[in-house]
């Protein structure tokens, strides 16, 4: 398979010139984004083929961005798309629970702290405790 991979991305041949020198020290992240467009091409070429689930509703924000009247309604369209792509790339691992204690509640708080799952511990007040705990079940349902 061949992807067409520039000389200054493929690392096996040196950088003559300064612009190739630059091009160069600029390598390692097309390196990465070659590397990638590597696996999407293999994974397509084995049946794989990846959907392009969100191109009309880009399209459509896009053509209502062009009949826009004011600025508000170019940036609102606009923005209507970050928020999906954003909760589609986001990191469910990194959720936690932050239990809500009331000092008073002794017992309580040496259960939750002896769990296995406990992180840390905020005093918000006096008498009130916050424990923050990694989550113990995790739904995978996004692409991430």
């Amino acid at each position: 398979m061949d992807v067409g991979i520039p000389k200054v991305v493929d690392g096996r041949h040196g950088a003559e010139t300064p612009g190739q020198q630059e091009a160069a020290a600029n390598a390692s992240g097309q390196k990465e984004l070659c590397r990638a467009l590597q696996k999407l091409a293999v994974l397509s070429e084995a049946g794989n083929e990846t959907e392009c689930w969100m191109e009309p509703y880009i399209r459509m924000d896009t053509e209502f961005r062009k009949k826009a009247k004011s600025d508000f309604e170019k940036n609102f369209y606009k923005l209507m798309n970050n928020p999906v792509f954003g909760k589609t790339m986001e990191n469910l691992r990194k959720r936690i629970d932050i239990k809500i204690v009331s000092s008073d509640e002794t017992n309580e708080i040496r259960k939750l702290v002896a769990s296995p799952l406990y992180s840390m511990h905020v005093f918000f007040f006096n008498d009130l405790v916050g424990i923050n705990m990694r989550k113990g079940n995790l739904l995978l349902n996004k692409p991430v």
